[in-house]
C-alpha cells in the first residue's frame, strides 16, 4: 500500500514516516467526502489512493470504465468530473463531426475540424486505455478525503517560520 499523501511505501497496520498517515486512514477513506469536497472548493482535503474505497462499488466501477469509459461515465462515477467531462465532450464533438460530415459532405473546412478533433478522441482513448490498464495492475487512482486522525492534526497544525 502506498500513501495516498506523498507516495511513500507503506506496509499494513503502520503509520506513514512521512506524513503520519496511518493503513487505517487509508483504508476507511472515502469517495463520497471527496465528492463533496470537490463541490465545496475544499480541493486541498483530497487525495488520490490505488486503493478502492469501501464506498465505491468496485464492479460498478470496473464495469462503467470498460464499456462506458471512452465516454466518461467511469471517471464521472468516482468524480474525477473534469477527466469525465473531456471524454463526454471530445465523444460529442466527434460525433457532431460525423453528422456534419454525413449532411454537408466531405468539405475542406469539415475535413479540417473532423482531423482535428480525430487527435483529441486518440487522446480520450488512450486514456480510457491507460484506465483499463490501471485496473489490471491496480494503479487505478481514486480521489478520497482521509478521515483525521490526532498525528495527522498535530502534523499539519505545526508551522514553519
Amino acid at each position: 500500500m502506498r500513501c495516498p499523501v506523498c507516495g511513500a511505501r507503506m506496509i499494513s497496520g503502520q503509520i506513514c514516516r512521512y506524513c503520519n498517515v496511518t493503513s487505517d486512514q487509508v483504508l476507511e477513506a472515502s469517495n463520497k467526502e471527496a465528492k463533496k469536497a470537490f463541490k465545496e472548493k475544499r480541493k486541498e482535503e483530497v487525495c488520490f489512493t490505488t486503493n478502492i474505497p469501501k464506498d465505491v462499488n468496485k464492479l460498478k466501477l470496473v464495469l462503467y470504465t470498460i464499456l462506458l469509459g471512452w465516454v466518461g461515465v467511469g471517471s464521472f462515477y468516482v468524480g474525477r468530473i473534469y477527466k469525465g467531462l473531456y471524454s463526454a465532450i471530445t465523444f460529442g464533438l466527434m460525433v457532431i463531426s460525423v453528422v456534419a460530415k454525413l449532411s454537408f459532405g466531405e468539405t475542406e473546412v469539415l475535413m479540417f475540424i473532423s482531423s482535428f478533433i480525430t487527435w483529441f478522441m486518440v487522446a480520450n482513448l488512450l486514456m480510457w486505455i491507460s484506465d483499463i490498464f490501471g485496473f489490471i495492475f491496480r494503479t487505478y487512482k481514486v480521489p478520497v478525503v482521509l478521515p483525521k486522525n490526532e498525528l495527522n492534526v498535530k502534523h499539519h497544525s505545526i508551522k514553519i517560520k
